[in-house]
């Protein structure tokens, strides 16, 4: 029966990404002469392609968002107020006080760009990330009563703000 410590242990990487150091390479030495012969845009690339990551300037996209002309601490302002209205059930006033908030901070820190000036509505941030949430959220109605969904076509082919569930007549909207 063989025991565990007779398996050597699994590679910590893929084969594409393990290099054997050069014929030369003396570890005890202490040279480093022979980090020249390292080709590190190959062996980034093998990473890549091994796990299917992309360099920026690789990724396909009708259009680039425009907030990624801007600092990366902006952008990451917009997504965090963008991300506290979808996750966090902020209300948009509470999403736009705080990307403000993390704005102004900025300004007191002078790292707030004069050009282009950050939008501060949490409704512009989110253009300029490029995130339409009316292209993949539809908002349903529903009666108070009997919570019987109605999409925006069935709502606006109703006779009338009844709601068409049987046993209910509860008004869906006034």
């Amino acid at each position: 029966m063989a025991s565990d410590e007779d398996e050597p242990p699994p590679p910590p990487f893929p084969s594409s990404m393990r290099t054997p150091p050069p014929e030369d390479f003396d570890a005890d030495s202490g040279d480093s002469s022979h980090m020249h012969e390292l080709d590190v845009q190959d062996r980034s690339t093998a990473a890549d392609r091994t796990f299917g990551f992309q360099p920026d300037s690789e990724i396909r996209t009708p259009h680039r968002p425009l907030a990624f002309s801007e600092p990366s601490h902006i952008r990451f302002a917009y997504l965090v107020a963008s991300l506290g209205r979808v996750y966090r059930h902020q209300t948009v006033e509470q999403a736009t006080f705080l990307l403000r908030s993390m704005l102004k901070g900025y300004a007191v820190a002078k790292v707030c760009p004069e050009n282009p000036k950050p939008v501060t509505t949490l409704q512009a941030a989110m253009n300029r990330l490029g995130i339409d949430p009316d292209e993949h959220i539809t908002v349903y109605s529903a009666c108070p009563t009997c919570w019987k969904l109605y999409s925006p076509q069935e709502l606006g082919a109703l006779p009338g703000p009844e709601c068409t569930a049987t046993g209910c007549s509860d008004l869906i909207y006034t």
